[in-house]
């Protein structure tokens, strides 16, 4: 390992090369993603660790001035909190496994709440010569830096299903809930409740599923609608912890006023977790008493004893079609089809 002393110092590729044994030819052309038919990967691998144990900076300058592209892929965290989802570091490992596999190099930045601020972030990357942008969510001000990309010639796609974005990829949700009223049906569960925010696309499948029902009827029968989720989270450990209380909160009021349904369908994995702690609570077992659904299919639901229904995102497909579709400017509206679990032994 390198000492405090050597990466305080500038490095440089002769560095790089005096520790890998290759010449500076070799070591740029690989740290430029320029590597050859006979570079074999072990050797790309070797330098870049070098580099990132030295912290070796690409100057791209010199590419800038004749107009070259950088082969850099900007990952660009809309939201702070979007850090602790389990899901969202899995995206963002695969595609940054992705873009090194096909030789590009990536940055990961998280945006903050400022619109001004974003441009700013926004600005410096490309000044680092970044080519291309995957906006995991939106961050505040998309529009200016959407068009600020657009006006440089750079590339972008967004991750998520926003009604007015011209590009991007993003999972069914409305197809992961069909799945979970279909199971429903299948093992005759017919009484359960959804805890949602007031506008889901989880409704748009509800309605689908029961065309028979008003509004009203839907409304009374299935869902808890909780404006909880529209309230801004706090950034920070606790991420996970708030999304918890508020499932709790949750069934603790449905509790309250209610005999427990046969099932109960939460936003995601963290609010079901706070909603197996009220059941417990009320004596309630969940999985066996009351079946629950929750989205996302994270480890903590992951080989329960008892029955815990989640969707899981196929991450690995829509981080595949992120990377397919970065590269061009057409619009694009995919969304990939995830896949109901059942996590039980």
């Amino acid at each position: 390992m390198a000492s405090d002393h050597t990466k305080s110092k500038k490095c440089t590729l002769k560095d790089i090369a005096r520790r890998s044994d290759l010449s500076c030819a070799a070591v740029s052309q690989i740290l430029n993603n320029r590597g050859g038919a006979f570079t074999s990967e072990a050797t790309k691998k070797l330098v870049r660790s070098i580099a990132e144990e030295l912290g070796y900076k690409q100057n791209f300058s010199h590419k800038l001035q004749r107009g070259d592209r950088t082969n850099t892929v900007a990952l660009l965290m809309s939201l702070p909190r979007l850090e602790w989802e389990q899901h969202i570091q899995s995206l963002s490992m695969h595609l940054t496994e992705l873009c090194n596999t096909k030789e590009y190099a990536t940055y990961v930045f998280h945006m903050t709440l400022s619109p001004g601020r974003n441009l700013e972030i926004i600005e410096k990357l490309i000044e680092r010569g970044t080519d291309h942008f995957i906006l995991i969510g939106l961050p505040k001000g998309h529009g200016k830096i959407i068009s600020r990309i657009e006006a440089l010639n750079r590339s972008w796609i967004a991750y998520g299903n926003h009604r007015l974005i011209k590009r991007q990829v993003g999972v069914d949700v409305e197809n992961g809930t069909t799945q979970i009223l279909q199971y429903f049906r299948e093992h005759g569960i017919s009484d359960f409740k959804m805890f949602l925010p007031g506008r889901s696309e989880r409704i748009s499948a509800l309605k689908a599923f029961y065309p028979e029902c008003t509004d009203q009827e839907l409304h009374d029968r299935y869902l808890c609608i909780d404006k909880a989720f529209e309230e801004p989270l706090h950034s920070g450990e606790t991420i996970i912890v708030q999304l918890a209380e508020i499932g709790y909160r949750q069934t603790r009021k449905l509790l309250e006023t209610s005999s427990p349904p046969q099932a109960l369908v939460y936003l995601s994995d963290y609010t079901m977790q706070g909603g197996i702690r009220a059941l417990y609570e009320s004596g309630i077992i969940p999985g066996r008493d009351v079946v629950l659904a929750g989205f996302n299919n994270t480890a903590a639901v992951q080989g329960s004893p008892f029955r815990l229904i989640s969707v899981d995102q196929n991450i690995e497909q829509v981080a595949g079609e992120l990377f397919a579709h970065l590269f061009d400017d057409s619009p694009c509206r995919i969304k990939v089809a995830p896949a109901l679990k059942l996590n039980w032994i």
